[in-house]
């Protein structure tokens, strides 16, 4: 990484393409990473909503990432998504994307989540994966309303 303190400056969140077949296109995410790096992205981040990371399957999420920290090769910070369908679902990707180089992950709220549950959310992800997390707003249906206090 660049060695400068904290996260700063524009992170691209590169599209995740499939083939004709709807697998995944990894040769093609490969090259829209490095278009990204190349470009002068500060930082990747990578499955989110607007990578289809909601619809990619846990292994085809943990490629992803493999992919991401193959090509950025430690030149910058790669923020995995981890949302998932409960607490435990999020932990686990988060323990499994740090072991793989990430710098910090990010996340949204099980859907329907009240204040209570989005703070203990995070608050886990934090404690049991001892990394830097991101919290990821999507307004209804697609995620709760996060509230600004």
């Amino acid at each position: 990484m660049n060695g400068e303190p904290g996260f700063r400056g524009i992170y691209a969140i590169p599209v995740t393409p499939f083939n004709e077949d709807l697998s995944v296109d990894w040769k093609s995410l490969g090259k829209c990473i490095e278009f990204s790096v190349d470009a002068g992205a500060h930082g990747i981040v990578i499955p989110v909503n607007a990578s289809e990371g909601p619809f990619l399957s846990d292994t085809e999420r943990e490629m992803s990432i493999q992919t991401a920290v193959n090509v950025v090769n430690g030149a910058i910070p790669i923020v995995a998504g981890v949302s998932g369908s409960s607490v435990i679902h999020s932990v686990d990707l988060t323990n499994k994307f740090k072991d793989m180089g990430v710098s910090s992950v990010i996340a949204m709220p099980p859907n329907g989540a009240n204040t209570e549950i989005m703070e203990e959310t995070y608050s886990k992800i934090a404690e049991i994966g001892q990394i830097p997390v991101w919290i990821q707003n999507n307004k209804p249906p697609a995620g709760p309303t996060i509230a600004t206090k």
